[in-house]
């Protein structure tokens, strides 16, 4: 309940928070490419992030639109 998303890339698993469909389309999208960036750089690196801005170059601003959707109760 504390993220949005997360990738295990070694195992190839991606999951999502339910509640993320309660987000707009783009942060949604944003939250989706970035973990699947994680298959090709596992951590927050500067190549991670050049990647993400490579795909999503208005990646921080969904991010922070995101940051301030509260996550659902369970």
């Amino acid at each position: 309940t504390s993220r949005w998303g997360s990738c295990q890339p070694t195992r190839g698993v991606i999951t999502f928070n339910t509640g993320l469909v309660h987000a707009d389309e783009q942060c949604i999208e944003y939250v989706v490419v970035h973990e699947f960036c994680h298959f090709l750089h596992p951590d927050h690196s500067p190549a991670f992030r050049a990647e993400l801005a490579r795909l999503i170059p208005d990646w921080r601003e969904r991010k922070e639109r995101l940051n301030d959707t509260p996550l659902p109760s369970l």
